[in-house]
């Protein structure tokens, strides 16, 4: 399905902003529905395939979490529904239909992209499943390859659980469960019977003592054990990987290593290759793998601006989408926005979406890819 809605540079509803070092234009959403307005997580895609649903998220400072809107690109219109409340569980967009499905507490729930549309609840699971009440559901939701399963990976008392819940019935099947902290789990996008999942960061709830996670990235397929991407002798640095996705053709896994930027894993050859060595906070790439883009300095935004920039990776050549993006406004670290500007790319890599500062707050930015391209070219 290719994009007949989505066209930013025509729409009354966003407005250009040139990078004043590069000269990149990116086309900020200027229907301001709520105080703050960011781009997704960059693992969940925000757009239905033809264009027409572009989701966001919708914050309202000082209060915690964000809740959804919508730009509707073939009315012209932006809805808020303050009902898709979450707090920090990256939602899922169905590509077709635009549905978005997202979790609250212990439930998990379905609207569809029109104003008069209800919620469903899809999943709700008591505390008698564990024996404990559930802490977070989820990290961020993605759909099995065959469409019949949301992944959650859930923490109930001090045991992290690794499960699929059937969307047509809510049933939850437990894949394996674990002591330690595991999350950002994602499926496979070509089998629906493997996950990624990886390591963190966790305090015990008991002591509050904190452990830091040793080996990052693993895979586990349905009714076996979890296997590390890196073995421990491998001679990786396993606890400096991060913000880790898949390859959209399923055949390696991409991750930033935060001390020598965005690298691949190649699943059959278990070849990995260091490919952008200036990405090193959150990065994504586009279908083919001959692009990336990524924020740069995310986490030293304290001490000076933050990079949003594109990588050709055949060329080798680099381009600011962002030059010099000011820190977010100081009400963000009181309360969880996750305020970074997680960019990705979207609608088969015509765009780029990702939050932006430059106006003073938080909003939300789309960016033409072809630009990009021929800067790089």
């Amino acid at each position: 399905m290719s994009n007949s809605f989505c066209k930013p540079e025509q729409s009354k509803l966003f407005v250009p902003w040139v990078d004043p070092e590069s000269g990149v234009t990116s086309y900020i959403l200027n229907e301001r529905s709520a105080p703050f307005q960011q781009a997704f997580y960059f693992t969940n895609n925000n757009v239905t395939s033809d264009g027409r649903y572009v989701w966001f998220y919708a914050a309202y400072p000082p209060s915690p979490g964000q809740c959804m809107g919508i730009v509707d690109m073939s009315t012209q219109e932006v809805r808020i529904y303050p009902e898709t409340r979450f707090i920090s569980e990256a939602p899922w967009i169905d590509p077709v239909t635009g549905e978005v499905y997202w979790a609250v507490d212990s439930n998990i729930y379905r609207r569809g992209p029109e104003a008069e549309d209800k919620p469903q609840l899809l999943g709700f699971f008591p505390k008698s499943i564990f024996g404990s009440s559930i802490r977070r559901i989820t990290t961020h939701l993605t759909r099995s390859a065959d469409g019949k399963y949301l992944n959650l990976d859930l923490i109930a008392g001090d045991t992290w659980h690794l499960c699929a819940m059937e969307i047509a019935t809510g049933k939850l099947d437990i894949w394996k469960s674990f002591p330690i902290c595991f999350k950002h789990a994602q499926f496979s996008p070509v089998d629906p019977a493997v996950m990624m999942l990886c390591q963190d960061h966790w305090d015990d709830i008991k002591t509050g003592e904190h452990f830091d996670y040793v080996n990052r990235i693993w895979l586990i397929r349905k009714g076996e054990k979890a296997q590390p991407l890196f073995a421990d002798d491998s001679g990786k640095n396993m606890h400096r990987h991060s913000h880790e996705w898949w390859a959209k053709d399923g055949k390696g896994i991409w991750f930033v290593d935060y001390d020598h930027g965005t690298e691949y894993y190649n699943l059959a050859t278990g070849e990995h290759t260091n490919i952008w060595p200036n990405g090193t906070c959150h990065s994504h790439a586009s279908t083919d793998d001959k692009y990336l883009v990524g924020d740069i300095g995310t986490y030293q935004w304290d001490q000076r601006p933050v990079l949003v920039s594109f990588f050709n990776t055949v060329t080798k050549k680099e381009v600011a989408i962002a030059s010099s993006m000011p820190a977010p406004p100081e009400v963000t670290k009181r309360a969880f926005f996750h305020a970074h500007p997680h960019p990705q790319f979207i609608l088969d890599d015509e765009y780029i979406a990702y939050t932006t500062t430059v106006r003073g707050g938080l909003d939300f930015a789309l960016v033409p890819v072809a630009e990009l391209i021929e800067r790089t070219s």
